[in-house]
């Protein structure tokens, strides 16, 4: 089983003037991914509420619902539990976890606690954004409170400095073992990409080269002091399509993983998700 687990989807009527970027203003719908899935032996995806793009949660839950390519479905909250979470969870089999967003700045990590035990008691999944700054702020918390099944998914840039030094020392500081029911998301990998002139130019077009070294070397990272059985990978499409194809997304995979056994991509891929979201074998 292979399963991307950051995917996102709308309607271009739910958009209204939201973005600039023309290459969102459209529909991404579960089908559109269906020859995608196909190349690359996907079982389904895991999609991610967009609360900018997808307002109505309830609309949202029960579109995903009916989308044969969706296994499990994650809703954006606030650190404040949805009042409705617990119906949802009654009446949504794929509802499969809650997407929050780090408040950072003065809050403690304790702020999350209530949506952590509204999760937990209802066998959902937290996910948490956050920006890496914050990384030491809520890996100690995780480990003096364990609680439910909890993704990490820090936010990183490439142009950031942190990318060539204090992330990786992060990593590497964190004893992944002491974090019981933790996994670490490799998505948002296209950030970590640009692209360069490839020095040959014709009368129409310049040919770009693509250069992944930061994200192969990011996921290469994650790998050494996280373990193959702690991480889960996401294309994180359609946003990665600003900047790379679904195939130059796998590629950076692929290539991080080339010096690995298949176990490890298999697990990466599917085992790990299956299990950091509870789904049924």
């Amino acid at each position: 089983m292979r399963i991307d687990t950051a995917t996102s989807f709308w309607r271009a009527t739910d958009l209204g003037q939201l973005s600039t970027r023309m290459i969102l203003d459209q529909d991404y719908l579960p089908a559109h991914l269906g020859v995608i899935m196909m190349e690359h032996g996907l079982s389904g995806v895991i999609a991610v509420q967009d609360p900018t793009r997808n307002a109505d949660q309830a609309a949202w839950l029960a579109w995903m619902e009916s989308s044969p390519e969706v296994l499990g479905a994650l809703v954006f909250a606030s650190p404040e539990p949805p009042v409705e979470l617990s119906h949802w969870a009654q009446t949504y089999k794929k509802l499969k976890g809650v997407s929050v967003r780090f408040p950072g700045g003065d809050e403690r990590f304790e702020v999350l606690n209530p949506l952590r035990e509204a999760t937990q008691a209802l066998d959902l999944t937290l996910e948490i954004g956050f920006s890496f700054e914050h990384w030491q702020a809520i890996v100690p918390g995780l480990i003096q409170h364990p609680m439910g099944r909890v993704i990490l998914c820090p936010t990183i840039d490439s142009t950031s400095p942190l990318v060539k030094s204090e992330i990786h020392h992060y990593i590497h500081d964190i004893d992944a073992n002491a974090l019981e029911n933790v996994w670490l998301k490799l998505d948002h990998l296209d950030a970590l990409t640009h692209t360069e002139s490839s020095g040959s130019e014709s009368e129409d077009t310049e040919e770009h080269l693509l250069d992944a070294s930061d994200a192969v070397n990011w996921v290469t990272h994650c790998l050494e002091h996280w373990g193959p059985d702690r991480l889960i990978w996401g294309s994180t499409w359609p946003l990665l399509t600003q900047r790379l194809t679904y195939d130059e997304a796998m590629d950076i995979l692929d290539t991080s993983l080339q010096n690995q056994p298949e176990s490890f991509k298999a697990r990466i891929l599917g085992a790990n998700a299956v299990n950091a979201y509870g789904l049924l074998p």
